[in-house]
Formats: C-alpha cells, sequence, structure tokens
C-alpha cells in the first residue's frame, strides 16, 4: 500500500467518523464528488495543500493527520511505501 493510499484511507474515515457524505467533503474541500472519491481510494494522489485543508475540515493539524495515517498503517502492521 502507498502512503497516498493510507492517507486517503484514514481521510475517509476521519469523514465518516465526523458524519460527512463524499458529497458534503468535496463541497467543504471546494472540488467535486469524483474528485474527492479518486483522492480517499488513493487513485489520486492527494497533494499537500489537499490534506492539509482535509485537516483543517476535521480541526486538526497537518502533522496531527500524518501522524494518525502513520499510527493507522502500524497498527495495521502494513509497510508504507
Amino acid at each position: 500500500m502507498t502512503y497516498e493510499e493510507m492517507l486517503g484511507y484514514v481521510v475517509r474515515i476521519r469523514r465518516e467518523a465526523s458524519g460527512l457524505s463524499q458529497a458534503e467533503m468535496a463541497k467543504r474541500m471546494n472540488m467535486s464528488q469524483g474528485t474527492w472519491s479518486r483522492l480517499e481510494t488513493g487513485v489520486t494522489s492527494m497533494k499537500l495543500g489537499v490534506a492539509r485543508r482535509a485537516a483543517r475540515v476535521f480541526d486538526l493539524q497537518p502533522s496531527e493527520l500524518l501522524a494518525q495515517t502513520d499510527a493507522v498503517a502500524a497498527a495495521l502492521g502494513i509497510d508504507l511505501q
């Protein structure tokens, strides 16, 4: 699994925990739902600016979102590429 795929996975978990649909998240991120879906699935790599904006939606610092991504990968025993 790539880091981008894991980041998308963690963002999806955070979005769902926040009770947001993909469409609602996409609107907050100022992008289409299709684009947001591709980011969550890792089909499209999430750029740093997008990750920063997503972190803000979840009331996190970008470093916290990246740390959570690392922690989830470690907990699942996944070696990120």
